[in-house]
């Protein structure tokens, strides 16, 4: 395993459907919107959101699927690609903000 990377553990029993029925069942606990509006409008609210979330995936997960020897892996480098890319233009606009900080100081 590489520095600073952390085990990814994979069900392949359970497949992605029940990923993502966990994943939305998660998101409904913690969206504020669905304890105010009433029960019709959130499902209302959240179908197309649903129904266009995973149909951006299909045509990607259906070409991994069919293309890779081994797909969990090819996830799992997807993954860890995305991941290494949000952490690292994170780490970018800290340090861009420190650089603007400290010339705001140094040139006051």
């Amino acid at each position: 395993m590489v520095r600073g990377q952390v085990p990814m553990f994979v069900l392949p029993l359970i497949g992605r459907l029940m990923f993502v029925i966990l994943w939305l069942c998660v998101d409904v606990f913690t969206d504020p919107f669905n304890y105010i509006f009433t029960r019709d409008e959130a499902y209302a609210r959240a179908q197309p959101k649903v129904l266009s979330g995973r149909a951006d995936y299909i045509p990607l997960t259906d070409r991994i699927e069919r293309d890779s020897f081994d797909p969990y892996a090819t996830f799992r480098s997807v993954y860890m690609q995305n991941r290494k890319r949000v952490i690292r233009d994170y780490l970018g606009s800290i340090r861009m903000l420190k650089n603007i900080l400290e010339n705001k100081v140094v040139n006051c």
